[in-house]
């Protein structure tokens, strides 16, 4: 699967699971005087809780290693995706207007939400020579961005599938974070 796969199949997940009018996988939006930028790879907003998607997807490489695997972890998960996450906090500090649009083509302004909760996490695609020491990786703590849950593609739909309501992710997603000792 390639990320744009990854990242529709995503999309998909989260339509169905949080409905369309929810979900939002086109994040792309231009401040005045400035070139387009990307919120996120996928948002979900329901009132005053925002959860942001940074996805990403190994590429099938042929005779790769372990050490290798665990070098496209750190760099892309670890480094890459912290980045983007506080990236999109940044934006909504600096900018009035983020318009981004809903699965059902409807544009919002996330900006001017009162978001009293926000959940950030990286799901990812790994490649089966990905160590176990890196796939038991749960979260990590960022300075600006808080704590960041770290989720396999596979493991998300299956919480999905099983918690049904966005109000059980939810859920499931502090208790996560309080079950880690970082609450």
């Amino acid at each position: 699967m390639t990320l744009e796969k990854l990242e529709n199949f995503i999309s998909i997940i989260n339509e169905n699971f949080f409905l369309k009018e929810f979900s939002f996988s086109k994040n792309d939006f231009s401040p005045p005087q400035m070139s387009e930028l990307q919120f996120s790879d996928h948002v979900i907003w329901l009132d005053d809780l925002l959860i942001t998607f940074e996805i990403k997807e190994r590429e099938i490489l042929v005779n790769h290693t372990s050490e290798e695997e665990i070098k496209w972890f750190k760099n892309k998960i670890e480094k890459k995706a912290k980045e983007q996450i506080k990236q999109t906090l940044n934006y909504l500090e600096i900018h009035r207007e983020i318009n981004i649009t809903n699965e059902r083509g409807h544009v919002f302004n996330v900006a001017s939400a009162n978001l009293k909760k926000k959940i950030h996490i990286v799901l990812y695609s790994p490649h089966e020579l990905l160590p176990e020491e890196c796939r038991r990786k749960k979260h990590y703590l960022s300075k600006i961005a808080g704590f960041i849950h770290l989720i396999t593609a596979y493991d998300y739909v299956e919480v999905c599938r099983i918690l049904i309501t966005p109000a059980e992710i939810s859920k499931y997603l502090e208790f996560r974070k309080q079950y880690s000792g970082q609450n």
